[in-house]
């Protein structure tokens, strides 16, 4: 359970280009330009989402919900079903959408699931009703950081930095090094990471190097989480190091450096994320997706709404998630 309507407006940008220097500035056309393209491409990616709200594959329509996020209208209905899928991955992704976006209608749908058959969505179910303003015990949420299952241990991690509430630090430091002796040393270091974020995300800085120290771990999937908390938690400091990552190193990496510098602000992975956004796999093509999202010039955008059209459903769930989140802030 790790950490995503077309318009027919052609003729609003023909009639804007004939026009353009004869009537209006031209900086003030290419704003109205620019208002039309993200208009578009917002319905377009809306559409896609919604065309893949009730696919087969519960983590295509997890994404779907989580990418509705910005846009509160358009999700609730899509959280409120979510709530009752049969799949543990859609229902987690439901209440955890369900707490941020303070969706109080549909609190009554959520208490029974604080009984969910699935640790995770319990947990998530008690994060939620306490983000709702509903009195709930939080002491269960100490045992999910100690599971045997690591994506528990992770997910509760996430719920607690969610929370918002300082106080948790010291319990998450508490768990943190609890033993999970059954599972691979690699899995292990995920989860640490995950809860060193989830601290730092909280405003405690002790575990910032934690995090800088995973990005040159030796299990790569350590240093994709570690790389892209770098972004998530604002570590300015990093940049230079991020920006070293940019070449000769596995896809995922190259990516998520280009994905927190995006964040920070910084955007020299720009070209490379357009070069992957062509690539022939397509996880790498949901992924320059993701980055793409982050950056704000009109050619990133225009390669967004073409993802909108790609083979792989996951792809254009990821392109969708980056349209409306860069379209949602503009409005």
């Amino acid at each position: 359970m790790n950490r995503n309507a077309v318009i027919l407006m052609g003729w609003v940008v023909a009639w804007l280009g004939a026009m353009a220097g004869a009537q209006e500035p031209t900086d003030v056309t290419d704003k109205v330009k620019a208002a039309v393209d993200r208009s578009r491409a917002h319905e377009q990616a809306v559409q896609v989402l919604l065309n893949v709200a009730q696919d087969d594959n519960p983590f295509l329509r997890a994404n779907v919900i989580e990418a509705m996020q910005p846009i509160p209208k358009r999700a609730l209905p899509l959280t409120q079903r979510g709530l009752s899928d049969p799949n543990p991955v859609v229902r987690f992704a439901a209440v955890v959408t369900t707490g941020r976006l303070k969706l109080k209608g549909l609190s009554d749908a959520v208490r029974p699931l604080t009984r969910d058959e699935n640790a995770s969505v319990r947990c998530a179910a008690v994060y939620c009703l306490h983000s709702l303003g509903i009195p709930v015990d939080l002491t269960p949420l100490a045992d999910y950081l100690t599971s045997r299952e690591p994506g528990v241990r992770a997910n509760a991690a996430m719920i607690l930095g969610l929370l918002g509430d300082a106080s948790a630090v010291p319990m998450l430091k508490q768990t943190v090094s609890s033993p999970m002796p059954r599972i691979s040393a690699q899995k292990a270091a995920v989860v640490r990471m995950q809860f060193a974020e989830a601290i730092v995300r909280l405003g405690d800085d002790s575990e910032l190097n934690t995090l800088r120290a995973g990005t040159y771990n030796q299990f790569g999937e350590v240093r994709v989480v570690a790389i892209n908390a770098m972004g998530a938690v604002g570590d300015e400091r990093m940049i230079p190091a991020l920006k070293s990552l940019l070449s000769d190193e596995p896809a995922e990496v190259i990516m998520a450096a280009a994905g927190s510098l995006a964040r920070l602000g910084d955007a020299s992975g720009r070209k490379r994320a357009l070069s992957y956004a062509g690539a022939e796999n397509p996880v790498h093509r949901s992924q320059a997706a993701w980055v793409l999202g982050y950056l704000r010039d009109r050619q990133t955008l225009k390669k967004l709404a073409d993802m909108l059209s790609d083979k792989s459903a996951q792809v254009r769930v990821a392109a969708a998630a980056s349209v409306i989140r860069r379209t949602s802030a503009a409005r």
